[in-house]
């Protein structure tokens, strides 16, 4: 089992992947880390606007996050493939590139 952490300012009763900020270092998506601690400054900071420091506790089954139905990514660390990571989110947000190409 894994325990991962997600810092807000609100109950949250169920993942809303359009609630999601794009203009994010990482992109669109449901960002949870494995810090408490971390996840607590993001709930301080995001209830600075509004509400309440809340911190969301998920455990995953560590055979969820093979499954095809789950595309995570993981970073244990800063290292060149986070930095691209970022580099290429951030490009895109500058230059204005949509994360959905029109068909």
């Amino acid at each position: 089992m894994l325990t991962l952490y997600h810092g807000t300012n609100e109950i949250i009763r169920f993942i809303d992947f359009d609630k999601s900020n794009l203009r994010t270092d990482f992109g669109k998506g449901f960002y949870m880390g494995s810090k408490l601690g971390e996840a607590r400054k993001w709930a301080d900071g995001k209830a600075g606007f509004y509400g309440i420091p809340t911190i969301m506790r998920y455990s995953i089954a560590n055979n969820v996050l093979h499954d095809d139905c789950v595309d995570p990514i993981r970073f244990d660390q800063p290292n060149d493939g986070w930095l691209e990571f970022v580099k290429e989110n951030r490009r895109k947000h500058i230059c204005g590139d949509s994360p959905n190409p029109p068909a």
